[in-house]
């Protein structure tokens, strides 16, 4: 029989060995994947950081060039204004020096005609 010693001695040694590595992978297998789900989280998490910030780059681009338009718009406007303004005064001063040589004028002729047709008595 000391061959079924031997057998049983093998197969209880082979069990507790076997107990042993379920044992380390029960445990060490959730801190792997522990690990894991850490590793993807934080790749997750530092793209979505990556694209936030290309996000709000983009949108500072964006509102700096709007911006930008927005105040040539502006000068724009205002050099425009400025060339009405301008152009308004010199029409308002043509007519009023057309105004005044039109009415010297018919104060001459209106002279040149009371002096040549005779008032009546």
């Amino acid at each position: 029989m000391p061959e079924a010693e031997t057998i049983n001695y093998i197969l209880g040694i082979t069990t507790l060995v076997g107990i042993v590595f379920s044992v380390f992978f029960f445990f060490r297998n959730p801190q792997e994947k522990l690990a894991r789900e850490n590793t993807e989280t934080d790749g997750r998490a530092a793209l979505l950081a990556q694209q936030v910030t290309i996000e709000r780059e983009a949108n500072d681009r964006k509102f700096l060039d709007f911006g930008k338009r927005l105040d040539d718009a502006f000068t724009l406007a205002q050099n425009h204004t400025h060339t009405v303004d301008i152009k308004v005064t010199k029409l308002t001063t043509d007519v009023y020096e057309m105004n005044l040589a039109i009415t010297n004028r018919i104060t001459d002729l209106t002279r040149i005609i009371e002096e040549r047709i005779p008032k009546r008595p």
